[in-house]
């Protein structure tokens, strides 16, 4: 269980799923990077994985972002730029791109996609995450309203949420593009934290909670259930695929 207040939800530094970016880290860590990589993160946002990024000794960080003026952090090179246009902001190659909780604000998921691979060097990693739709809240969401979760009309507005990513889609956005995927994770896979933004509110998300992991221990062995942001790590291996 986790107590945030209502403040500590809007001015938190990490602008993706609780947890998210120290899971990325970890993830990166496993990787065994040389502390030279060249490393890109589109979408950084306040710049909280940079920060996390420049604590494991990275020195070589890129960072972009539609805007300036919410990015603090000092030691990493930054560019105010669109990514929905195409990325000549500008002519290097990199070791790691990441784009952590992005995907899903960009008109185009092709274009998207055939970017990162013009960036990314030959053998170079990327990590994608973005919001799971196919979670159960998100199925529940859409037979009774119509709408996937995070991606309801306050979504569209509030944070930008215009463009659900489905697993299968993503992956054959992939394939086509000739991106070896090397790993299909998810964060939190089975269950939810418990984030109560006010002590008011408490008994109804501690209910809802404990209905929802008792749905998910009843279906663990189906493996059906599996939460948050999905993430896909991915290899350009500057060859052609087998179909």
């Amino acid at each position: 269980m986790k107590f945030l207040k209502a403040e500590d939800l809007k001015n938190r530094d990490e602008m993706a799923d609780f947890g998210l970016h120290k899971r990325v880290i970890d993830e990166i860590k496993s990787l065994s990077l040389n502390p030279d990589a060249e490393i890109l993160i589109v979408g950084a946002g306040k710049g909280n994985l940079d920060r996390l990024l420049i604590k494991e000794n990275f020195r070589n960080i890129t960072s972009v972002d539609i805007n300036k003026e919410n990015y603090k952090i000092s030691g990493t090179t930054f560019y105010q730029f669109d990514l929905n246009n195409d990325w000549n902001f500008d002519n290097k190659k990199y070791d790691l791109i990441l784009a952590v909780e992005i995907i899903e604000h960009i008109y185009s998921t092709e274009h998207f996609i055939q970017q990162i691979k013009r960036k990314l060097k030959k053998n170079g990693i990327a990590i994608i995450t973005t919001p799971n739709v196919l979670e159960k809240n998100s199925r529940l969401a859409f037979c009774i309203l119509g709408r996937l979760s995070y991606f309801n009309d306050k979504d569209i507005t509030r944070t930008g949420h215009i463009n659900p990513i489905f697993p299968h889609i993503l992956k054959w956005h992939l394939k086509k593009n000739q991106l070896k995927i090397i790993k299909e994770t998810y964060n939190r896979k089975y269950f939810d934290l418990l984030i109560v933004d006010t002590w008011k509110s408490f008994p109804y998300f501690l209910l809802k909670w404990l209905i929802t992991t008792l749905l998910k221990l009843i279906a663990l062995k189906k493996k059906i259930l599996k939460e948050s942001s999905i993430y896909m790590l991915f290899r350009n291996p500057n060859e052609k695929i087998k179909v």
